[in-house]
């Protein structure tokens, strides 16, 4: 049930559009997307009923204590993430908050999976809003304001949890924007001058010069055995992380 207040209800809106559309398009229901069973009006709140499920991603990553997975079942849920993402693409859905909490199993001792919470969706002709993803997998682009965004957000998001789901900690575990711009560097390098050219918040980072001709070389032409060792830094950088 979403709160009545105008930005909510119509949030809300937005959001029994696209699920209307992901179902009109999806009869069968065999993509990798929750599932609406209906939603109404009661009290001027806007219900949305879906189908059940059991727990969320980050709750199954808790539950074998932050210690990560096998190849098997990682791969098992990147198939199904990926399938629901090209869904997503097809019908021109950006999802804007992929995140462990936001994909869900049917069952905990089973690996099907669906994407959900299409709070902050929107079509890609028509993006609704420009502070969107949650920070540890919040793209780039979305921090340094390079609009307009497109699927490649959520692509960016998927890769995030791919890692985490190995480790068992978020990848870029920044605890403000700043942090979580730096450590994407350590691990990839800056963002080459055309994605500088063409942000409208990079002068809240302190990282990039105002002159976008002074920035680095683009990642294109890191060598791999640099992009290894910032890797194997920020891995150790996260063993050190506690566990929540």
């Amino acid at each position: 049930m979403v709160k009545n207040q105008k930005k909510y209800y119509y949030q809300a809106a937005v959001e029994a559009k696209l699920l209307l559309l992901l179902k009109e398009n999806d009869p069968d229901r065999v993509e990798r997307v929750v599932k609406l069973e209906d939603y109404f009006v009661w009290r001027n709140h806007l219900c949305i009923v879906f189908e059940l499920y059991a727990i969320n991603l980050y709750e199954f990553i808790k539950m074998y204590d932050y210690q990560g997975f096998e190849y098997g079942l990682i791969r098992r849920f990147a198939i199904q993430l990926l399938s629901g993402l090209r869904y997503l693409k097809h019908l021109g859905i950006i999802h804007c908050d992929l995140k462990p909490e936001n994909i869900l199993m049917k069952q905990k001792d089973k690996s099907g999976i669906a994407i959900a919470d299409f709070g902050s969706g929107c079509l890609e002709n028509e993006i609704v809003y420009t502070y969107i993803q949650s920070r540890f997998y919040r793209a780039p682009d979305i921090m340094l304001g390079v609009f307009p965004y497109t699927q490649q957000i959520d692509m960016w998001s998927f890769g995030c949890i791919m890692i985490e789901l190995f480790t068992g900690f978020p990848l870029f575990p920044g605890t403000n924007e700043r942090e979580q711009i730096q450590l994407i560097i350590d691990v990839i390098g800056m963002p080459n001058a055309s994605v500088l050219s063409r942000s409208t918040r990079k002068h809240l980072f302190k990282q990039f010069k105002p002159d976008n001709t002074a920035v680095p070389a683009p990642l294109d032409v890191i060598s791999d055995r640099e992009k290894e060792n910032r890797l194997k830094y920020i891995m150790e950088k996260l063993r050190e992380v506690p566990d929540p």
